[in-house]
């Protein structure tokens, strides 16, 4: 796949400083802790009276003494408290942010194949059909399907056509160019688009794809398991809608499967 796995997953992020738990504190544990300073600084001022005052008194003296030290240990568990709530707030931040681009990427992706799903991948192709009416440039998708996955299914297991969705997956995605999009739409069915190019151009990477799937080794699974596919490609007028287009791109599809499978052919 050329575009899901760099565009929306994004790359990787780059490093980021991590911020000290005083600097992670929001507004209101900020303003909290600097009015306990100001605080603390009141009551000092209060000691320095209340102990010129208990000088000439030994048992005000040692209360006052009492008092303080008291104080200062209440002060100082009110602070680590403030410093470990503050991490702890920090973490917690950072977990949700984790969790939130999780949710984001599982919301537009194929959980099986990592490839795009029908929902987002169409929203992209609407945009690109927008765009595409804008500039006059072309605009081609293909509508692909496997030869005969159903009755690998049923030979194989469920199990192993799974991996060979995956696999397929994987081939599709070093065969196009990073421009492409491609998405999982169905069981076995696939939707690809080609921003910006001809037909003539996608057939190159339609083709890149049926070639490269030839090679693909699948001895591991069954000694006499191969895996082919279908394709239906059109070039998106500006006067149409997605939905005709996708049309146009299953019927040529079919025809495609019915002339004996593994070509493309142009609807």
């Amino acid at each position: 796949m050329a575009e899901p796995s760099t565009e929306e997953s994004g790359s990787a992020p780059g490093d980021t400083a991590v911020a000290s738990p005083a600097a992670a504190l929001p507004p209101g544990m900020q303003e909290t802790r600097f009015k306990g300073l100001g605080t603390w600084l009141w009551l000092a001022m209060a000691l320095v009276i209340l102990i010129v005052a208990s000088l000439n008194s030994l048992w005000l003296w040692a209360l006052v003494m009492f008092w303080i030290g008291f104080t200062a240990i209440q002060g100082m568990a009110l602070m680590r408290q403030i410093d470990s709530d503050a991490a702890r707030l920090t973490d917690l931040t950072a977990r949700l942010e984790l969790a939130q681009a999780r949710m984001a990427e599982l919301s537009s992706t194929d959980e099986l194949t990592g490839l795009w799903n029908q929902r987002h991948l169409l929203e992209r192709l609407e945009e690109h059909h927008a765009q595409a009416r804008r500039s006059g440039a072309p605009l081609c998708l293909a509508l692909l399907d496997l030869d005969h996955f159903g009755a690998l299914n049923q030979r194989h297991g469920e199990r192993t056509g799974d991996v060979l969705l995956k696999r397929f997956a994987g081939v599709a995605q070093g065969a196009l160019r990073t421009s492409d999009l491609l998405g999982r739409v169905g069981g076995d069915e696939f939707l690809l688009v080609f921003p910006a190019s001809l037909p003539a151009e996608a057939q190159v990477g339609l083709d890149r794809l049926r070639n490269n799937l030839h090679k693909l080794a699948l001895k591991d699974l069954a000694a006499d398991l191969r895996l082919r596919c279908s394709a239906g490609l059109v070039r998106v007028t500006p006067v149409e809608s997605i939905n005709d287009a996708v049309g146009r791109a299953r019927q040529a599809q079919q025809r495609a499967l019915a002339a004996g499978g593994d070509r493309t052919e142009l609807g």
